[in-house]
């Protein structure tokens, strides 16, 4: 899909820039979201900490 910026030239947007970091950075995310979520004690969080519990013991 091409963009145009503001001076009117169309250029190809680079998404791999964006998505290009190393594991090790996803995997942080990935952490911090999964301890945002058992924390949370919503209702609506049960079915995400059951999926975690579950990933939690199969790869540990």
């Amino acid at each position: 899909m091409e963009d145009e910026d503001y001076s009117g030239e169309s250029e190809f947007y680079d998404w791999v820039n964006d998505i290009s970091q190393p594991r090790s950075y996803w995997d942080e995310l990935r952490k911090q979201r999964e301890d945002e979520v058992k924390m949370n004690k919503d209702p609506k969080k049960n079915d995400m900490r059951n999926m975690i519990k579950k990933y939690d013991i199969i790869f540990s």
